[in-house]
């Protein structure tokens, strides 16, 4: 036996939920998809940014900025990741993402020269025995 209902709410009828259900997935995919320009916007302006640092010529065919470009993808992946994750903001996001990536190619130019100079510097031990 169904209890009554002795509120007086007047349930509205199933076309009428289904068309709000329908309008709040719509305003969540647009959420989503705004949230993911975003992100493409940034990564274009990266691109563009390390574009332009890139030293290109017609010999290289523009290896330097293929690298750079390979790099900043996979970066910004972890960083949207980071992103996700911790609720950054944009605007905030994009000025942490510039400060590591000039701390990481600073640290990968730093690594580079002392693996350098170190296989240098045996080399000449080598040589002098």
């Amino acid at each position: 036996m169904p209890s009554k209902d002795f509120s007086g709410r007047i349930t509205p009828e199933a076309l009428f939920q289904y068309r709000y259900y329908l309008g709040r997935v719509g305003k969540q995919r647009l959420r989503v998809a705004e949230i993911q320009a975003m992100d493409y916007l940034i990564l274009i302006l990266v691109g563009a940014c390390l574009g332009t640092l890139a030293k290109v010529s017609d010999e290289s065919f523009g290896v330097l900025g293929y690298t750079y470009s390979v790099i900043s993808v996979c970066k910004f992946s972890c960083f949207t990741i980071l992103n996700i994750v911790s609720h950054i903001s944009a605007l905030i996001f994009f000025h942490h993402f510039i400060f590591l990536l000039v701390c990481s190619t600073a640290m990968q130019i730093f690594s580079f020269e002392i693996i350098y100079f170190g296989q240098t510097r045996i080399l000449e031990r080598v040589w002098q025995e």
